[in-house]
Order: C-alpha cells, then structure tokens, then sequence
C-alpha cells in the first residue's frame, strides 16, 4: 500500500482592479493535503487440481488346490473276454451245415449262454456283399433256426431250396465270408470270421425221355 501526498498552494484573489490587488492584504496561502489509497487487487485463490479416483485393488484368487489322488482306490475291472466256437471250421466246404455257435461269459458261467445276450451270423458273398444275416438269443445259436430247448440247429441243405438262402437270395458257388458276433450281457462284444466254400449241386436236373409202350393185344377179340 502506498500514498500520493499532493501540496495545492492558493492565493485568494479578493478584486477585478489592480487598487485592489496592491491594497488587499495578502492571504495566508493554504494547505490542502490530498491521500490517495491505491487498492490492492484480490489475488485469486488457487483452485485444487482434481484428484483422479484410484483404481480399486483386485481381490486376491484363491489358489485351486489340487485334490490327492487315492492310491487306495480300486481299479476299473477289466471285463473277461468272451468264449466262442463256431461250427464250421475255418477253409471248409459245404452245401448243408448246421452253423452254430457255443458261447459264454466265464464270469458269469461255464455253460454254453451264461452271460450271452446274442449270436449274430452274417454271410458274405464271393462278391463281398452281405447276402444273409440271422440274430439268435438263445442257446443253441443257430444261423438257419432250431436250437431250441436243447434241440439241434437246423441243417440248412442248400440243394432242397432252390439253392437259396432263408431270405432268398441266391446262393452262388464260391468263397463266403462267415462274420459271427457275440454280445455279452455286460456290453463285451466278440468277433470271429470264417473263410468258407460253398460247395453247390449245379448240376440240371435231367429231363426224362417218355416212355414207349406197346401193348397186345389191340382190336382183337380174344376170350
């Protein structure tokens, strides 16, 4: 803050005419004394720099923890395999054959069906398509029916049925494919393949020359 002090002298002049100015007294001169406060500016207040929010603190994860193994727990059993045996043989020749097959679970049974749930047979052709399939689900299994009761498999004679198959397919001379498969009441499943022959009578039947007769006597009376 500051001060300007100003000194102002003055003379008084009392008249117009110069009698006046010689005879007037002088007038005491006066003294003015003018103060002049300057007012300071207002300085602006500081203004507070935002602040940015802080980032919230990521909560800590918990480590997984790893679950022992037991090495007291038992083992998947491993299921037996299946027992099978199919009749014919490997390589065989045949035109009639009763095609059965034995089969059994031995954790379930020693006997021919004990935990057999079903036989399939499926005959291939020399051409390699299938020409007959037979499921059976009972012991004896057969391939052409029967079996039942203890009873024996069918003997299918090709020779007697127009060398056909059940379902009526022709039968050709040649090599077959035998696939058999066995499903087990516990869900195994075995397979066997046998290489066969069919062995076939082509041979046309013979057509008979007819029969030539004379008989005597003929218009003849005789008594």
């Amino acid at each position: 803050m500051f001060g300007l002090v100003l000194a102002l002298g003055g003379i008084a002049l009392a008249g117009c005419s110069g009698a006046d100015l010689v005879s007037a007294p002088t007038p005491a001169p006066q003294l003015i004394t003018v103060v002049v406060i300057a007012t300071p500016e207002a300085t602006p207040a500081p203004q507070d720099s935002p602040v940015p929010p802080e980032a919230s603190p990521v909560p800590n994860q918990p480590t997984p923890t790893l679950e022992q193994l037991d090495s007291n727990a038992l083992p998947t059993p491993t299921l037996e395999p299946l027992v099978s045996n199919t009749i014919p043989g490997n390589g065989q020749q045949f035109d009639s054959l009763p095609f059965v097959t034995t089969a059994n679970d031995p954790a379930i049974g020693p006997n021919n069906g004990d935990g057999i749930e079903s036989v399939t047979f499926q005959f291939f052709g020399p051409d390699a398509n299938l020409v007959f399939e037979q499921t059976d689900g009972s012991a004896q299994f057969c391939a052409f029916g029967g079996g039942d009761n203890g009873a024996d498999c069918t003997n299918w004679i090709f020779s007697e049925h127009g060398n056909r198959f059940p379902n009526g397919n022709e039968a050709t001379p040649g090599g077959y494919t035998l696939k058999v498969t066995v499903r087990g009441t516990r869900g195994q499943v075995t397979e066997e393949e046998r290489l066969i022959t069919l062995d076939l009578d082509t041979t046309p039947t013979p057509t008979l020359e007819p029969l030539v007769s004379n008989t005597f006597p003929s218009g003849t009376e005789f008594g």
